[in-house]
């Protein structure tokens, strides 16, 4: 795997920290299958707070709070850290893992209530409350312990997954940041969604029904954005994992089609990426669909999200048809600029097999 590279022996603190402000990266190597092992494996896990760099991949460490081992609180230890010089003062959670690598040496403290979990010898869930709770985690094991129950007792948990989505959506909207917001909103919907319930289909249907009324945030045209916001992901998380009940999601590709042409700015470009990231419309569909109320640009830009996306997960065929169609339909000189960028540099490590979005997306059909 080429990301493998990014993640192995790099510094875990940069690893965490991008991981929380954006919760992907390659399926096989990211810190979500790999964070149990590195936990697990640990002789020592403790608070600590960095004293001074030793050498490029060497800190010495105050003790503060031992969660595993023999470290004394007060005490200074050495510890793999990366390029520590910066986080002199700063706290976070240390380990010593003996797995496989990527391993995750330095945590950001909000680790550490998934971490004491998952330290555990048979981590294990009682309630539907402690369930939802596990299942946001980043660590596929965690998320897997609580999706286990929800699935097992969804009946007694829908009600309550509806809840903690009412709750966590605002926040992760906002521009305050969420630790693994858009993440742990797409694992509660995998969850809700995973059976078919008259509360997941009002929850679903009520959203897709509001979405002309949430406001737009205006593109920054000077300093165009890479990816689709909070709310475009969440779109394409909950289109995606409606496709298990046929009945559910016939109703919300009727209903999102005629919300469309009545969004603007940045609104319009993360539904345009939530729709054809998910093949709820094609390409060409969704341009008759806006070609008389949007902005050429505006849905330019969600195909350029989309292809950021598709590139992310290595299907750059996709990702260089998506970029063709925004390339084609973009009259701003940036957003040019930024998508013809992107396709150059794809274009030096991938030569492309088709140059139409839909062909490139049937192409996994074959």
């Amino acid at each position: 795997m080429k990301q493998a590279k990014i993640f192995i022996f790099a510094t875990a603190v940069a690893v965490a920290t991008l991981c929380a402000r954006q919760a992907w990266a390659c399926p096989h190597c990211n810190i979500h299958n790999y964070l149990a092992g590195s936990v697990r494996s640990s002789t020592n896990v403790f608070h600590g707070s960095v004293v001074r760099q030793i050498d490029d991949r060497t800190a010495e460490v105050e003790v503060l709070k031992v969660l595993r081992g023999k470290h004394k609180v007060g005490s200074k230890v050495k510890t793999e850290m990366y390029g520590s010089r910066e986080f002199i003062g700063k706290k976070f959670i240390f380990s010593d893992p003996t797995s496989s690598p990527p391993t995750f040496e330095v945590l950001p403290l909000e680790f550490e209530d998934e971490v004491l979990f998952l330290m555990h010898e048979n981590p294990s869930v009682k309630s539907a409350k402690e369930a939802i709770k596990r299942v946001q985690g980043v660590s596929v094991m965690t998320q897997g312990i609580g999706m286990e129950y929800l699935t097992n007792h969804y009946d007694e948990a829908v009600g309550s997954l509806v809840a903690e989505l009412d709750t966590l959506m605002p926040a992760v909207f906002s521009t305050n940041e969420v630790f693994f917001g858009e993440h742990r909103l797409g694992k509660l919907l995998e969850a809700l969604l995973s059976r078919e319930s008259d509360q997941a289909k009002e929850f679903a249907v009520s959203y897709i029904g509001k979405m002309a009324t949430q406001d737009g945030n205006k593109v920054d045209w000077s300093s165009i954005p890479y990816n689709a916001s909070s709310r475009g992901v969440f779109l394409r998380d909950l289109l995606r994992h409606s496709r298990k009940h046929d009945n559910l999601t016939n109703a919300l590709h009727r209903q999102v089609k005629p919300q469309l042409p009545k969004l603007s700015e940045l609104a319009l470009a993360d539904a345009v990426y939530g729709v054809v990231v998910t093949q709820t419309d094609t390409v060409s569909g969704l341009q008759k669909n806006l070609e008389a109320t949007a902005s050429s640009d505006l849905i330019a830009l969600g195909l350029y999200f989309a292809g950021n996306y598709e590139a992310r997960w290595w299907q750059h065929d996709k990702a260089c048809a998506f970029w063709d169609e925004a390339l084609s339909l973009a009259k701003r000189k940036e957003l040019k600029e930024a998508i013809s960028t992107r396709i150059k540099d794809s274009e030096k490590f991938w030569k492309r097999k088709h140059t139409d979005a839909n062909k490139a997306i049937d192409s996994d059909k074959e």
